[in-house]
């Protein structure tokens, strides 16, 4: 997927004024901060649910092949 980077800043530059507007809040975000809000964040969060979701699929398979294992040894 290409991205032309100009254009992503500069869309983050006017959603960020226009959310600024609309809140009443004069303090401006630089880029980097909309960039981090707009991107860190919910891949930070996709990360985790990722972990979450190997970890309990992993855990669950050797649970699984544990149980085989010691019925068919019998």
């Amino acid at each position: 997927m290409v991205v032309n980077t100009p254009l992503v800043v500069a869309a983050a530059n006017i959603s960020a004024d226009i959310c600024r507007c609309i809140a009443f809040n004069s303090e401006t975000l630089i880029s980097e901060q909309v960039l981090h809000l707009l991107f860190h964040c919910p891949l930070q969060q996709f990360r985790r649910f990722a972990v979450c979701l190997w970890t309990f699929y992993s855990s669950s398979s050797s649970f699984s092949s544990g149980e085989d294992d010691s019925q068919h040894s019998d």
